[in-house]
């Protein structure tokens, strides 16, 4: 049973994900905001949203700490794996070429607050219940947003014909929205029985069953994305989402009843967001290596690494666990 929920509770997330993300769309039009804020900002938001509420769901149905994390830095390098997929899948396209200097920016971002994340495992230091780490790390993110849309281009892209209202846009977005929130909390309280049953422990299936299903929103948005030839909105959106989840850490921390979450956490997952770090780290370095990337088999040889980094981490998830 708890697979059936499992899994009917991801396909609704999926769903309500695909559609969160062409309604995002549908609003760059609507409004005149440009597609490359739109896939740093709101469609990074809208894929994000998955993550947000089957974390909050792992602390307040279950009070599973391991899984919230495991979920926030799982989620994170399954984004970085959607690079190879999406340079696996468009081999004709180079996936890493006319990146905007605000996605790359929002990239090195997500980087430095993924690290810093960290260091609240090592850092004792609390306004109240909540880590000092935590508000840095809050800060850091709106600042980052800050100076990520203060760079922005101005979108060139061709409008898609979108005949939908402000109102029809928001309304449906809504609707998608509470779709995912309904089951974001159905995905936590299986994913724990999960865990509890096979006894892969709440950082395995945080960082793989979970994190993974969470992630499949950007997936669909960013294969919709370079379907119409934006992967300067793809790129956006998984850099973009990289920085939203580690948004949700302080979130974690200030709903946690019993006292700084980082108290509650294994320790493993200083490795996990060492890992997550990294793998941001590599697509930027494709995308400043210009003169120098090589592709293998029609794929990316920075894709790769991707991958090779990816299958590390799962090793290393599943021996910790």
């Amino acid at each position: 049973m708890d697979y059936i929920l499992f899994l009917l509770s991801a396909a609704v997330v999926i769903f309500a994900g695909v559609k969160l993300s062409e309604y995002g769309d549908a609003l760059a039009e609507v409004t005149g905001i440009g597609r490359s804020f739109i896939g740093i900002t709101l469609l990074a938001l809208f894929t994000s949203l998955p993550e947000l509420i089957s974390t909050i769901g792992a602390l307040t149905l279950v009070d599973n700490p391991d899984l919230a994390f495991g979920n926030v830095y799982g989620s994170n390098m399954f984004n970085m794996l959607t690079i190879f997929l999406l340079d696996a899948y468009f081999r004709k396209t180079d996936v890493y070429s006319g990146i905007s200097e605000s996605n790359i920016l929002t990239a090195l971002y997500a980087a430095i607050v993924t690290i810093f994340s960290a260091l609240g495992f090592y850092i004792n230091i609390y306004i109240g219940p909540i880590s000092v780490v935590t508000l840095v790390v809050l800060m850091l993110f709106i600042y980052s947003s800050y100076i990520s849309y203060k760079v922005i281009e101005k979108d060139e892209e061709e409008s898609n014909g979108v005949t939908l209202t402000l109102s029809g846009v928001v309304l449906r977005m809504g609707a998608a929205a509470f779709a995912i929130v309904l089951a974001g909390l159905m995905l936590s309280k299986s994913a724990d029985a999960i865990a509890i049953s096979t006894g892969l422990g709440g950082s395995f299936v945080g960082s793989f069953f979970l994190a993974v299903v969470t992630s499949l929103p950007e997936v669909a948005a960013c294969y919709g994305a370079i379907r119409i030839g934006s992967v300067n909105m793809a790129m956006g959106n998984l850099f973009g989402s990289n920085l939203f989840n580690i948004a949700i850490i302080p979130v974690a921390d200030l709903i946690y009843v019993k006292g700084p979450i980082f108290q509650y956490v294994s320790k493993g997952h200083i490795t996990a967001a060492i890992f997550a770090t990294v793998a941001i780290l590599i697509p930027i370095a494709a995308i400043r290596e210009r003169n120098f990337r090589t592709k293998i088999f029609g794929v990316t040889f920075h894709s790769y690494i991707i991958v090779l980094l990816y299958m590390v981490y799962s090793v290393y998830i599943y021996m910790v666990s």
